[in-house]
């Protein structure tokens, strides 16, 4: 991109927020990894948002939406374009009865701690999953058989022009890790129908969920999460490691010994070593199995 500083201080002149000019995602991702976006917008409101995205359209400049970038793996030559984080600007919680609206930059396990704190039942299996609530509506992220989506009556959206939108569950084509991915669509919040609880029990049931999480999943390592989709009739980590390919190792890129399916940055790990263990780990299981393993991780800026 032409002229970043020039850019970078024109959008800063419009919105309230930060406008950081050539960030490195490294910081901004579970990997550890990612070259730098060519402009890094923080909105400190909904307008700013507006005003950001309304002026990315008219400069022709392409946009990524990013939460706490824990399912994403970014190239080292980054992403020519703005990222824009919504943790700011998308922070609502409004509740009525049962029925509570949250933003789409609420960490999601401290949503699910206020969902507690509340007495408010019906998520307590997806605590431990990292990102934001609106990167869990964007992958529909899911758990011990629940998935976000189960709860939601309606999500709000932005459009690229700033015009805002509500929309129906029902109207939205969720599936297994099939969420919210309209290119043209920016979550703001979800609206969720839950159920009245004891706010110790819920508690409980996710320290329980907490400590599984803990014995399987590399939870203290530098990854994304599971890389790969479930395959139909089987479990990603079981043909990974089926395949001879736990503990592989591929520079400073390790697939874990606790979990197969966890790609771990050890330290100083490039996204390129990333990427190529996973394209080494993909080829291994169809050579043994026959089996196509489907990215469940987010490319950007390949």
């Amino acid at each position: 991109m032409a002229g970043l500083e020039a850019f970078g201080e024109e959008l800063k002149s419009l919105i309230s927020g930060k406008v950081i000019v050539r960030e490195p995602l490294e910081r901004h991702t579970s990997y550890r990894v990612g070259g730098p976006a060519d402009l890094y917008v923080v909105p400190s409101s909904r307008k700013s948002l507006k005003i950001t995205l309304k002026w990315t359209v008219e400069k022709r400049l392409p946009v990524f939406i990013i939460g706490k970038g824990t399912n994403l793996l970014v190239s080292d030559a980054g992403f020519r374009g703005v990222v824009i984080d919504l943790r700011k600007c998308c922070r609502n919680w409004i509740r009525s009865g049962n029925r509570v609206t949250i933003g789409s930059g609420w960490i999601l396990m401290k949503a699910l701690e206020q969902l507690a704190e509340e007495g408010l039942s019906g998520f307590e299996a997806l605590y431990g999953i990292p990102g934001t609530v609106g990167g869990a509506l964007h992958i529909n992220a899911g758990a011990f058989g629940t998935e976000i989506s189960d709860h939601l009556v309606e999500a709000e959206v932005m459009d690229l022009t700033g015009d805002v939108h509500k929309i129906e569950a029902d109207a939205l084509d969720f599936g297994y890790r099939r969420g919210i991915k309209n290119p043209g669509w920016v979550i703001l919040s979800g609206t969720f129908e839950l159920e009245k609880g004891c706010t110790e029990e819920i508690r409980e049931r996710m320290r329980q969920i907490l400590d599984r999480r803990r014995e399987k999943q590399p939870l203290s390592r530098a990854s994304a999460g599971s890389v790969f989709k479930r395959p139909p009739g089987h479990y990603a980590g079981a043909l990974i490691q089926g395949a001879g390919l736990k503990g592989f190792r591929h520079g400073n890129a390790l697939v874990s010994r606790k979990h197969a399916n966890f790609v771990i940055n050890t330290g100083g790990a490039k996204a390129g070593e990333i990427k190529e263990l996973i394209e080494i780990v993909r080829s291994g299981v169809f050579k043994k199995y026959g089996v196509a393993l489907d990215l469940e991780n987010e490319l950007i800026g390949w």
